[in-house]
Order: structure tokens, then sequence, then C-alpha cells
């Protein structure tokens, strides 16, 4: 396991796994196993990549410079970028708790929460220079 509830194959697409293995851990920022375990013990299941497993998921985390998926410049694609889902809460319940418990996520490495996402909470943490975590719409 690479941290208490994730493995590695849930942070990157099955094409980089298959070519990195475990190594494939170099291209995320590392904060994001901290924020990913966090967010599992406080919200229970979650998903991120599933493919491992015969799921759909499997650019929900790193995404490689040339996947298709996602905005050309997107921070998934630097490693700096989670789409957990969650199976027992909202995204709207997710980004609720993070807005009012902001010092702490903010700690974690927080930086920014993507809104109307239905069905996951975009999280990532590029540098913001700001003193807060920024919300923007897709």
């Amino acid at each position: 396991m690479l941290t208490n509830y994730f493995q590695i194959q849930e942070f990157v697409p099955k094409e980089v796994h298959d070519k990195f293995k475990d190594r494939s851990a170099m291209f995320l920022d590392p904060r994001l196993f901290v924020i990913a375990d966090y967010l599992r013990a406080r919200f229970g299941s979650m998903t991120i990549n599933n493919w491992l497993w015969g799921g759909k998921f499997n650019h929900s985390g790193y995404r490689q410079p040339d996947c298709p998926d996602g905005a050309f410049f997107s921070i998934h694609k630097t490693g700096g970028a989670i789409d957990p889902k969650f199976k027992d809460v909202t995204p709207d319940d997710v980004r609720s708790d993070i807005a009012k418990l902001e010092s702490l996520y903010m700690t974690m490495g927080i930086t920014t929460i993507e809104l109307n996402t239905p069905t996951w909470v975009h999280i990532d943490t590029r540098f913001t220079g700001m003193g807060n975590i920024q919300y923007f719409k897709p």
C-alpha cells in the first residue's frame, strides 16, 4: 500500500503504471497522498482511479502530458490534482467541509477546488500565492 488506504494504481493511469510500476509515485505531488488518506478517513469509501478492478476511471489523478482528457494545461498533467468520488457523501458535502475547515485543509496542501462538479471533487495543490483556498468553475 502506498498510503493507509490507497495503492499507487489509484493515482495514475494504467499505461503509466504498466511502464513505471511503484515508481509512478514520482509523478505526483506527495501531499496528495496525505490529502487522499485524510478524506478517506473522514468521509469513508472514496474512489480516485479504479481501472485496476475493471472500473472506468483511469485519469482522475495524474494524466500524462499528451492525455486528451481535461484542459491542455490541467494541473492533473503536472501531478498536482485528484478527482475523488465519494460513496456516502456528496461533492457539495466535501466542498462545504473544506470551506469550514479551510486552515486545516490548506495545511495539508489544498489550494484549489473546482465548483459545480456533479459526481467528484477536483482538489489540487497548485501554487496560487493566495492565503486561502481558491474556488473556480470549469
